[in-house]
Order: C-alpha cells, then sequence, then structure tokens
C-alpha cells in the first residue's frame, strides 16, 4: 500500500477527483489535466470528427496504459519479493553453501601456490617461492599432465580468440571516433554537415550500435571461447565454425550500422537496427 501511495503521490497513477458534481469532473494523467469546462470551451470551434475525441476522451475514467505501467512495476515488485524469499529459504537450508573448491578448477594439480613469474630466472623464481610458501608447507610439484592439457586448450582457442579482440577493437576504434565526432557536433553544430550521414542524431546511434554490439558482443565472445576450453582442459573443437560465426555476427553488425548511417533506422534507442 505504500507503494502505491508513492506512486499516487507522485502522479505516476491515473486518478479521478471529483469536484462539485458530476458535470466539473478532472482526468489527471502524470502532469496533464483535462476538465469538462474546459473542453465546453473548445468544442463549438472543433470539427465533429475532433469534438466526438474529445468528447470520448473525456469519459475516459483510467487510461489502459497507465494501468498496464502500474501492473508491471507491481508484479516486478511481488517477483522480487518472491525471489528474497526463495533465497532466504535456500540459505536457512544450505542448498547454495559456498564451496572452495570449485574455485579451484581452473587450476593443475599442486599449481596452487607456486610463483609463475616468467620473466624471472629459475634461481630468483625459487627464492620468491620460498618467500611465498608458508614455513614447513611442502611444495606440491605440479601435475605435467593437467599443465599439459591447459596448454594445448589455450593453444587450441588462441587464434579465434585473436579474430574476436581483432573484431572488438576494431569495432571500438569505429566507435570511439564516431563519439567523438557527436561531442564535438554538441559544440558546434554546423561542423560537417554537408552529409546526411554525419548529421548528429546519425552519428551518435552509430557510435552507440558499433560500441554495444560491436565492441562489447565480440569481446564478450573472445573471453567465453577462451575460458571454457581452459575450465574444461578441453581442445577447442570447431575452431573454424567459431570464426565463420564470428563472421556473420559482424557481417550483421557492419550491415545494421551502414544502415543506420543512410537513414535506415527503427527509431528506436539501443534498437536502431532494423
Amino acid at each position: 500500500m505504500i507503494f502505491i501511495a508513492g506512486l499516487i503521490a507522485c502522479g505516476l497513477v491515473p486518478t479521478r477527483v471529483g469536484v462539485g458534481s458530476a458535470t466539473n469532473r478532472r482526468f489527471k494523467c502524470k502532469a496533464h489535466t483535462v476538465s469538462d469546462d474546459v473542453l465546453a470551451d473548445f468544442k463549438p470551434s472543433l470539427p465533429s470528427a475532433a469534438r466526438s475525441r474529445a468528447s470520448a476522451f473525456a469519459t475516459v475514467d483510467e487510461p489502459s496504459l497507465m494501468d498496464g505501467a502500474l501492473l508491471s512495476l507491481l508484479g516486478a515488485f511481488l517477483l522480487s519479493l518472491i525471489g528474497l524469499f526463495a533465497f532466504i529459504w535456500t540459505q536457512r537450508q544450505g542448498l547454495l553453501v559456498e564451496n572452495p573448491r570449485d574455485a579451484s578448477v581452473i587450476f593443475a594439480k599442486g599449481e596452487i601456490g607456486r610463483v609463475d613469474d616468467p620473466a624471472l630466472p629459475a634461481q630468483e623464481q625459487h627464492a620468491m617461492q620460498g618467500a611465498v610458501a608458508p614455513r614447513g608447507d611442502p611444495v606440491v610439484p605440479a601435475d605435467l599432465t593437467e599443465t599439459e592439457d591447459r596448454i594445448a586448450a589455450d593453444q587450441s582457442s588462441a587464434f579465434p580468440v585473436f579474430v574476436f579482440l581483432a573484431f572488438a577493437c576494431f569495432w571500438l576504434l569505429v566507435g570511439s571516433v564516431a563519439g567523438v565526432v557527436a561531442s564535438i557536433k554538441l559544440h558546434h553544430p554546423d561542423w560537417l554537415v554537408d552529409d546526411a550521414w554525419l548529421t548528429f542524431g546519425r552519428v551518435r546511434t552509430v557510435h552507440l550500435n558499433a560500441v554495444i554490439y560491436g565492441w562489447s558482443t565480440n569481446g564478450s565472445l573472445a573471453i567465453i571461447i577462451w575460458l571454457l576450453p581452459r575450465l574444461l582442459r578441453t581442445p577447442l573443437h570447431g575452431a573454424l565454425w567459431t570464426m565463420l560465426g564470428g563472421t556473420l555476427i559482424n557481417v550483421g553488425v557492419a550491415a545494421g550500422v551502414g544502415a543506420i548511417a543512410i537513414g535506415w533506422t527503427d527509431g528506436m534507442e539501443y534498437l536502431e537496427i532494423p
């Protein structure tokens, strides 16, 4: 009830306030109010179709759009409460107890606690290992089989990861240049106005989509492709298909960004690609 009262106080919930008789009704939605008296003043000067629409608007008690927004807010609030109580119940039942051993799956046996600095000579690495390891705690030698499996997994995904990172850097460069141009045009609106694709609206949209769908997507895929073989200690199979899929993704991003530059867009924020 407090949540609903707060929405009403902020003007987010449609209300009807009766003042005097039923002929003096006011309908409130956000900050816009329309009364019957105001409509009566304008009705004689309006065409018949407009008068009918004004009369129909005056008889609407609660706009369905605001009702849908209110139901969505209440639904999200109730869902968050259910999730909170479910989380508390799982904690009390011990269903989500952390297991530190699960966090060590990426390491080979005997690798935890070992100094790994390729820049240091063997003697200095041994001295640093003696300083890092607790006294009396013997250093367990690493399992060469597991280490070789991890090296093989890293080598199998190295080139696909490089391809995705290259695409990510390319789109980051394109998005950054478009962002700088859009920022400059905020201060100098008459700069680069000879071509339509260099106008502020298109350049800013190119910046957003290049960074989101180009840089973020390729960077995330590069991290995923590197992590999965390493975590599972299994070589990446079908690396060629992985790179082919990444190429198709970037062709789609390039087509979408190009369509935005020529003015073909859906006009929705972050969903401009047609």
